[in-house]
């Protein structure tokens, strides 16, 4: 994706006199070169010093005041601008903001990054905007491309895996039945491809539970209903093969989020593959989606084997002393939900796990939802 640069920081205003600033701010329009900045807003008198002409070139119509540029953005877009407000005020608007903006032919992707100066007693909202659509539609295609990863990476990591387990299970038993030399050459080469196949498969997702937390988080507003449904639609393609049932549950088919999807996409993955390696054939999964005040709440749960009392508080740690292989001897590594932890944390988000042996288990993500301040 391409990085535009951000408004400049606040000390990088310091060099320029404040008689001169004076000056600029009644004259316009040298202040924004002045300033290198894209658009100066007087807070005071609510009206555009100076703008560079992006804006019109986005939405097609001359800047005007603040409320007629609001109703140009996407609705769902329009809390995370009252957010983003307040943490320009409060000083705490430490990214661009990303949003959508009507423009003449159609929705445009903006990138904005301000600050909030005072320039010789005014109050400004001074910063930059670029049209970033041709990068988020870039995005939006590599997110599709990623769940589908991710739906590979499930097949992979139980629905080849488990059955080349038992395959290799039965291999090692057709020893006792065979006395001569050859057929057991043949046995140990048969043997010997299974787990071959099967370290391949462990260190491919191995490694790409670890990449995950090696890249940078992309937030943008996504409708969690949607994408959770589009998951479970690619789990339910792979569940004749699994033998388990996939349920999903919402309480509305629109809920925005501010996530980066691919990787909260990975952490679904990862719960959910958890739960296949402890629910016996036959057995449910389910997700369910629903809101609890200002939280966004996410479950995935199973009927399965559940967790020992004394090893769930240790299910999040890295190499954990919880982890078990699955009750097809498939092989764990003791960081997938660790990484999960992780990335919800990156996210501000809250996961627990509630459990039962011979019950099942159900892992609770809290996650911030948008606040209209």
């Amino acid at each position: 994706m391409l990085h535009h640069p951000a408004a400049l920081p606040v000390a990088s205003f310091m060099h320029v006199k404040t008689d001169h600033m004076e000056k600029e701010l009644t004259s316009s329009p040298s202040i924004g070169k002045l300033l290198n900045v894209h658009f100066v807003y007087n807070l005071d008198t609510r009206t555009w010093a100076y703008t560079d002409g992006r804006l019109t070139e986005i939405t097609g119509v001359l800047p005007a005041e603040a409320p007629q540029l609001l109703k140009m953005i996407e609705p769902d877009d329009q809390v995370m601008v009252h957010m983003a407000y307040k943490q320009l005020q409060e000083n705490k608007l430490l990214s661009p903001l990303r949003l959508r903006v009507k423009g003449r032919d159609g929705y445009h992707w903006i990138e904005l990054s301000a600050i909030q100066l005072e320039l010789s007693g005014t109050n400004c909202l001074i910063g930059t905007v670029y049209d970033i659509t041709a990068d988020m539609e870039h995005e939006a295609e590599l997110a599709k491309y990623a769940n589908k990863k991710n739906s590979i990476l499930h097949m992979l990591s139980h629905d080849l895996r488990g059955p080349l387990s038992v395959a290799g299970s039965l291999a090692k038993s057709l020893r006792k039945d065979f006395a001569d030399e050859a057929a057991q050459q043949k046995i140990e080469a048969i043997s010997g491809m299974i787990s071959q196949a099967i370290d391949l498969i462990v260190d491919l997702t191995k490694r790409e539970f670890l990449d995950t937390t090696e890249v940078a988080l992309v937030i943008k507003p996504t409708n969690l209903a949607e994408a959770l449904a589009q998951y479970i639609a690619e789990c339910r393609l792979s569940a004749t093969l699994a033998e388990r049932h996939f349920h999903f549950h919402s309480e509305t088919d629109h809920l925005m989020v501010a996530i980066d999807e691919p990787k909260f996409m990975q952490v679904m993955n990862n719960l959910v593959s958890n739960a296949l390696k402890f629910t016996h054939p036959g057995g449910n999964i389910r997700i369910t989606l629903g809101q609890d005040g200002d939280w966004v709440i996410v479950t995935v749960s199973d009927d399965g084997i559940g967790i020992p009392e004394d090893l769930q508080p240790f299910v999040f740690e890295r190499y954990s002393r919880a982890r078990r292989e699955g009750i097809q001897g498939e092989p764990t590594e003791g960081v997938g939900l660790s990484i999960v932890h992780a990335i919800l944390a990156w996210h501000g988000a809250e996961i627990s796990c509630k459990s039962k042996e011979g019950k099942g288990t159900t892992f609770i993500i809290r996650l911030p939802g948008f606040r209209q301040t």
